[in-house]
């Protein structure tokens, strides 16, 4: 595996990682959900 892919693999995870940790903050009505999707 190429640094290139390595980079864009490590952006996105801490991207989706920012985003759960958005919807598990402010989202009263399911904070089980981003749980799930790991």
């Amino acid at each position: 595996m190429n640094n290139e892919q390595l980079t864009i693999n490590n952006y996105i995870s801490a991207k989706v990682g920012v985003i759960i940790n958005f919807l598990g903050k402010y989202s009263p009505v399911s904070p089980v959900s981003p749980v799930s999707i790991i």
